[in-house]
């Protein structure tokens, strides 16, 4: 079933799964420290993981030096350091509503490093709220938007895997 109006089965294949990176701000600990940036977002849709920083100048001998990897990345999305629940929520999530009214099941996964902000994305907090509430309050919206026309009937689970451990 063709979700994307004018596209091809084809063309909306690719887009049953789609990866978005979401790169955390630096805490305090890691601003007061000598830490290193290894994630550098390149635009919207690229990434460079250990960038190269070297500006040619230093005190320890190259031979000492640990040479950057600069590994490039390509994703459906990337969200800089700056980037809001909101424009994470608005870039990933809010279009899977369209699927779920249609009939489909659909599903949002954060996954990370412990510390990559995979709670703080999904979860949020009150100033803050995360995507699970930005998606169900949106999938409120629309099924009291629609409640004359259908009955809606929802399941909905939300599964935390910590150590290998689901809870």
């Amino acid at each position: 079933r063709n979700l994307v109006a004018g596209r091809s089965p084809s063309e909306t294949m690719a887009e049953n799964i789609r990866v978005a990176v979401r790169i955390r701000p630096e805490n305090a600990s890691e601003q007061r420290g000598s830490h290193s940036i290894v994630v550098r977002p390149l635009d919207d849709e690229g990434l460079v993981f250990d960038p190269d920083e070297s500006n040619g100048i230093s005190a320890a001998p190259s031979c000492y030096q640990r040479k950057a990897r600069d590994i490039h990345f390509h994703f459906d999305r990337v969200f800089d350091e700056q980037a809001t629940s909101q424009d994470v929520y608005e870039g990933t999530s809010r279009s899977i509503l369209d699927g779920v009214f249609s009939g489909f099941n659909c599903s949002v996964l954060a996954y990370g490093a412990t510390g990559a902000g995979k709670t703080h994305t999904m979860l949020g907090s009150e100033e803050c709220p995360g995507l699970i509430f930005l998606i169900m309050m949106e999938l409120y919206r629309r099924m009291d938007e629609m409640n004359e026309e259908k009955i809606s009937v929802i399941t909905i689970s939300y599964l935390e895997v910590y150590n290998e451990t689901i809870r």
